[in-house]
């Protein structure tokens, strides 16, 4: 049986995209924000106490609404509800039982699909009793629960868990080949990553330390489906938390993965490829060799004794010459990983690419336009955080925080009359308005946090954890 899916229905302002968002924080993965792919309903992947299910966050409902916008989000909510194992109907405390409410209840009970009932914005005890009044949709005791400070929401997601059917995943030892990227900074993973699942999934720029995170990009193959995890490049050198943090987060990658590509820069071997061969020592999954930049070997007599050369440095499962960059020798790749892997179902539905949220998004593309605009010392001393997202129909509003760790770095982010954080604005909401197919409306602000790559708690906080 297929995984199950979860429906979040309801009038618009209860706090839908909130809870949303407050799930999505417990180990999911966004299944794609582009157009043709959600159909203008918001999709994830979340899991709760190891049960996995597809989330689905669909607009405000406005029955026998006039307004065009309000008559197409009425749509999308009655295919998702089709579409769902169970309905999550949202209310709102504070505003109270409306008529829309009872009419929302009236089409939960001809859909006949099992649904659990949420009044959000329960923010202490004292507010429960008035609560109760929704006890009269029909629908049974409702969750009282806080969206936005997370009140009662294990609860909640206890009961969603006990409510759905049995998908049999949990039996299954894989559900996708799960293949990591590994190798020291710049050699190309990201882009390798980019090129294999045909979009762009993680963030680019010739400078170390680009990706931070361990990015999931899907690819979707006649022959089944694939699962990279784009990781932080190696370092030997960890002077700094933020260091740590980023090898751990590599390093954390293997006991997961069913496969691992060892990627290397054609003509050029150093300790630092030497390091990370070292850390794959223990590793019991197949390891790939991958050559990669091969297109700037000027010299192609010398790659073919270079490529003998580095297989017989560890017993790899295959060696694979290829330009991540031109797309090149990237099929051969991808049959070595087949053959060598047994297929799993998908973890993914199709037309999913990424394994993050549109927030995540948002932010990487902030910070690879810092990376690219600014000098050598400022980029490694910022990150980038996602205040708020808001959808108006198209539009998509977006408040982004860069903190740096001096108020001299502030100034040069900011630049003279603001015009490097102008330069920088405008670059993001380019590429972001390509990506979500709508308008994007992008406020920046630039913070100072003292010593942030050094502070654990800092890091926490900025999701480096």
């Amino acid at each position: 049986m297929p995984i199950p899916t979860v429906a979040i229905v309801g009038r618009p302002n209860v706090g839908k995209s909130t809870l949303f968002n407050r799930i999505l924080k417990r180990r999911a993965a966004i299944v794609d924000d582009m157009p043709g792919v959600t159909r203008d309903r918001n999709y994830a992947l979340a899991d709760w106490n190891g049960k996995n299910f597809y989330l689905i966050d669909t607009g405000g409902l406005v029955p026998y609404s006039h307004d065009r916008m309000e008559q197409a989000i009425a749509k999308q909510v009655t295919a998702a509800m089709e579409e769902a194992d169970l309905l999550l109907f949202m209310t709102d405390r504070k505003s109270g039982l409306t008529d829309i409410d009872r009419h929302i209840s009236q089409l939960i009970r001809k859909n006949a699909k099992p649904c659990l009932l949420a009044v959000n914005k329960v923010d202490a005890a004292r507010n429960e009793a008035e609560s109760y009044e929704f006890m009269k949709l029909g629908l049974g005791e409702p969750f009282l629960i806080a969206a936005g400070p997370g009140r009662n929401i294990g609860d909640l997601l206890d009961a969603i868990v006990a409510a759905l059917p049995q998908s049999g995943e949990e039996e299954q030892d894989d559900d996708a080949i799960r293949v990591a990227i590994m190798g020291k900074p710049n050699v190309g993973k990201s882009s390798l990553v980019n090129a294999l699942v045909g979009r762009k999934v993680s963030i680019v720029a010739p400078k170390p330390q680009t990706t931070r995170h361990r990015i999931q990009g899907v690819l979707h193959h006649a022959r089944g489906q694939i699962v990279f995890v784009d990781t932080p490049g190696l370092h030997r050198k960890t002077p700094r938390a933020l260091n740590r943090y980023m090898n751990e987060a590599a390093i954390g990658a293997l006991p997961d993965v069913d496969a691992v590509l060892f990627v290397v820069e054609a003509g050029r071997w150093t300790d630092e490829d030497e390091a990370v061969l070292e850390r794959l020592a223990g590793v019991t999954a197949p390891v790939g060799l991958v050559v990669n930049k091969v297109d700037r070997v000027d010299d192609k007599t010398a790659l073919l004794p270079e490529l003998q050369q580095r297989a017989g440095l560890r017993d790899f499962a295959f060696v694979v010459p290829l330009s991540a960059t031109k797309r090149s020798n990237l099929e051969p790749l991808i049959e070595e990983l087949f053959a060598r892997v047994p297929e799993g179902p998908p973890l993914y539905p199709e037309g999913q690419v990424a394994g993050h949220d549109l927030g995540f998004t948002i932010s990487e593309t902030v910070r690879e336009k810092l990376m690219r605009a600014l000098g050598q010392e400022v980029p490694y001393a910022l990150t980038v955080e996602t205040e708020s997202v808001e959808r108006e129909g198209v539009l998509l509003r977006t408040s982004v925080v860069i903190w740096v760790e001096r108020e001299g770095q502030k100034k040069i982010v900011i630049g003279e009359d603001g015009i490097m954080l102008k330069r920088i604005g405008t670059a993001a909401r380019r590429e972001l308005e390509f990506l979500t197919g709508g308008k994007v409306f992008l406020r920046l602000w630039v913070r100072v946090k003292e010593n942030w790559t050094d502070d654990p708690s800092a890091l926490r906080r900025f999701g480096y954890e």
